[in-house]
C-alpha cells in the first residue's frame, strides 16, 4: 500500500488534480476543506473503483467509473483504490461564503 501519485494543473479558473492509484489499496489520506479555505472539490472516477473514507456520511461509499461526488465543506474524506490502476480526478471549485447553492459557485 502506497500513497497515490498526484499531478495538478490549471485551466483558466479551474484547478484539476489527477490521482493515480497504481496498486489496489493505494490511498490518498483523509483531509478536510473548511469554509475558511473558500474552496472544495468534485471527484470523478475515470478508471477503476475508489472507496471513500472519512465522515460517516461517506465512509464506505464506493465510486466506480464515471461516478462523481460533490464533497460538502467541513466533511473529512480520503480515498482508497479497490483495483489496480484506478484514477480519480478532482476539480476544485470556489465557494462563495454563506452559500449552499451550487449555482453560486464561481
Amino acid at each position: 500500500m502506497a500513497q497515490a501519485q498526484s499531478k495538478s494543473f490549471k485551466i483558466e479558473d479551474l484547478r484539476i488534480t489527477i490521482f493515480d492509484f497504481i496498486k489496489k489499496n493505494d490511498y490518498w489520506p483523509n483531509h478536510i476543506h473548511t469554509s475558511e479555505s473558500k474552496s472544495n472539490h468534485i471527484s470523478v472516477v475515470s478508471k477503476g473503483k475508489i472507496l471513500c473514507h472519512g465522515h460517516p456520511e461517506i465512509e464506505g461509499r464506493i465510486l466506480e467509473l464515471g461516478q462523481l461526488i460533490d464533497w460538502p465543506v467541513n466533511k473529512e474524506h480520503g480515498f482508497e483504490a479497490l483495483e489496480d490502476n484506478s484514477r480519480l480526478v478532482n476539480i476544485v471549485k470556489q465557494i462563495i461564503e454563506g452559500s449552499d447553492n451550487p449555482a453560486d459557485y464561481g
